[in-house]
């Protein structure tokens, strides 16, 4: 669009300045009626806006949601969602299927999202998670030996679930608050979480760091659920190998050096043994540890791990 607007260049610098900036910007452009705030909008930001709404005067909340809905829903999906927003958290389709599935760390098949979004089981729901899983929010997985049926959704974008767990409804104040949070098991559970998101975001250099590089492995987790003869157990990551290898991998987050002890080498040598048994692979395993700062080799440790990744090594360059 050819700028023809006259005048207004402050203002038109202000709008510029914001656009070109690393951060994530709010500007609020205020004037009385028929001044030329949209056309300002419009002419400043001409091949840049992506949506657009404009407020119904004087309606009550209701009708301002069916009308933020409908340019949403004929926008992104073609007009065919059917969304009824209760409030402005429903308004956005995304956002109902975020919080859905930041109820639950490890993720979500699509009936179990679908009951907890209450949303409806069609192409337009199929659409707004492929738009998570492109935007970067959300990661599809595998767990070992299931079908492309049994999928599993997982929000791993980090900030989305700190906020939903700490800010959005945190109404404490104070200057110790951050403090008081990270003492809390929530908080740990979010940065355990959070490191082990952020190793399956670097498979790459996980497998530099193997060696396999150049061989053909597919990554995923396991949770069992126990039966009759075996007990419940989940292993945070496993890379099954063309060559006949599957390593499994403890990931731990951790403030210092992580090391062993005896129950957590007997704990990971159960592991090793009950998979074994539930997946009856033939393949040989091995144990590899992902820690933060990598771990202190002792008695324990020796002859069962085989493999120490830390955190630096999730940054090479590969």
């Amino acid at each position: 669009m050819k700028n023809s607007f006259i005048g207004r260049e402050k203002e038109q610098a202000i709008l510029h300045n914001a656009l070109a900036s690393n951060e994530a910007e709010m500007v609020a452009v205020i004037g009385r009626r028929r001044v030329g705030k949209t056309s300002l909008v419009k002419i400043a930001y001409a091949e840049q806006l992506d949506f657009e709404v404009t407020g119904v005067q004087n309606a009550p909340l209701s009708e301002q949601l069916q009308s933020f809905a409908f340019r949403i829903n004929t926008t992104f999906y073609n007009g065919k969602a059917k969304l009824r927003p209760r409030n402005w958290l429903d308004a956005f389709q995304m956002l109902i299927l975020a919080r859905a599935l930041s109820q639950k760390w490890k993720g979500l098949s699509r009936q179990e999202l679908l009951d907890i979004s209450r949303l409806p089981n069609g192409g337009n729901t199929t659409l707004a998670i492929e738009e998570l899983i492109s935007s970067g929010f959300v990661t599809p997985y595998y767990p070992f030996g299931k079908t492309k049926k049994e999928i599993l959704y997982r929000l791993t974008d980090e900030y989305s679930l700190f906020y939903l767990h700490f800010i959005e409804n945190h109404k404490q104040q104070g200057k110790n608050i951050w403090q008081d949070i990270s003492q809390t098991q929530l908080f740990k559970s979010w940065s355990g979480f959070a490191f082990e998101s952020l190793c399956f975001k670097h498979l790459d250099q996980i497998k530099k760091a193997l060696g396999i590089s150049g061989i053909y492995a597919e990554a995923s987790s396991l949770i069992f659920r126990g039966n009759d003869t075996e007990q419940g157990m989940q292993i945070d990551m496993l890379i099954d190998r063309k060559d006949q290898i599957i390593n499994l991998f403890k990931i731990k987050f951790y403030n210092e050096t992580w090391q062993l002890d005896k129950a957590d080498a007997v704990d990971l040598r159960e592991k090793m043994a009950a998979f074994r048994r539930i997946s009856k692979t033939k393949k040989h395993v091995f144990m590899t540890i992902i820690a933060t700062y990598g771990i202190r080799p002792n008695a324990h440790s020796l002859g069962l791990v085989d493999r120490v990744i830390d955190l630096d090594t999730l940054f090479d360059v590969v």
